[in-house]
């Protein structure tokens, strides 16, 4: 049996340090406009760092040889979908946990944390969801933070109803959307 190839990558550690990883690789593709993938020792398709494909399409369109594209949809349908789901639905966690105790570490208060914050808008006069422009920073509509940024749910100031943009929140199933707090 052939022995697969050993690769050195730098990715980073749980706390965002630069580290050394040895990945061990038996086959890879690679599509100069789509990228590569790699088949882990382990059997995972996936990346250089080992980590699994994002999305089945990537597997669609970077390997081209049918019967090992074949193989690579089975083993998505099989393990991928739900290993690429877990492993980046974490990856993301740890992202947020970090920015999170990177911003109380550095002595960012809560002023800087309610700059963070974002709100949509739209005419008093118009009450469709589809009103609402893009997410913005109180920068793109005042010339200093209104005192009820980040703080207010929704409000309604003048012309405009403004609401926040909670990332664990769809916006749009909001019952109270066209209530100011």
């Amino acid at each position: 049996m052939e022995q697969a190839q050993k690769l050195y990558v730098k990715t980073k550690d749980e706390e965002g340090n630069e580290i050394q990883k040895e990945s061990h690789i038996i086959a890879f593709w690679t599509d100069v406009a789509k990228g590569a993938i790699y088949l882990h020792e382990n059997g995972v398709y996936g990346y250089k760092d080992g980590s699994p494909v994002r999305a089945k399409e990537e597997l669609e369109t970077i390997i081209s040889q049918p019967v090992q594209r074949k193989y690579a949809l089975l083993w998505w349908d099989k393990v991928g979908s739900k290993l690429s789901k877990t492993f980046y639905d974490k990856k993301s966690e740890e992202e947020e946990r970090r920015i999170s105790q990177a911003l109380h570490v550095q002595g960012l208060g809560e002023a800087v944390q309610l700059d963070l914050v974002q709100y949509q808008r739209r005419p008093t006069k118009d009450r469709s969801s589809a009103a609402y422009g893009d997410p913005t920073s109180w920068t793109e509509w005042f010339t200093s933070r209104p005192d009820w940024w980040g703080l207010a749910k929704t409000i309604q100031i003048g012309d405009w109803y403004f609401r926040r943009c909670d990332p664990d929140e769809n916006p749009d199933n909001d019952d109270q959307q066209n209530k100011p707090s």
